[in-house]
C-alpha cells in the first residue's frame, strides 16, 4: 500500500461547471500537486492518507478543480 503519485496533466479530467467532487482515500496514499488543472487549499501539495477526504469544485472560467474542503481520516 504505497503512495500513489497523480502525474498527469490535468490530474483529474475536466468536469462541468459547478460540479463537485469527493474523493474518499482508502489504504494507499494519494498525491495531488497545486496547478495542472488543481488548485489546492494554501496552493501546496497534498498527501491523501487513508480515512482522508477531499471535496473539489470545478470552474470552467479556469479549467481548474478547486479544493474547497479536506478533512483527516482517523489514524491509530
Amino acid at each position: 500500500n504505497g503512495t500513489v503519485d497523480i502525474t498527469a496533466n490535468p490530474q483529474i479530467s475536466r468536469g462541468k461547471e459547478g460540479q463537485f467532487l469527493s474523493l474518499v482515500c482508502v489504504d494507499s496514499g494519494v498525491r495531488f500537486d497545486h496547478g495542472t488543472g488543481l488548485s489546492m487549499v494554501q496552493s501546496a501539495g497534498y498527501l491523501m492518507r487513508s480515512g482522508d477526504i477531499s471535496v473539489f469544485l470545478y470552474h470552467t472560467d479556469g479549467t481548474v478543480w478547486e479544493e474547497v474542503s479536506r478533512s483527516r481520516g482517523w489514524r491509530a
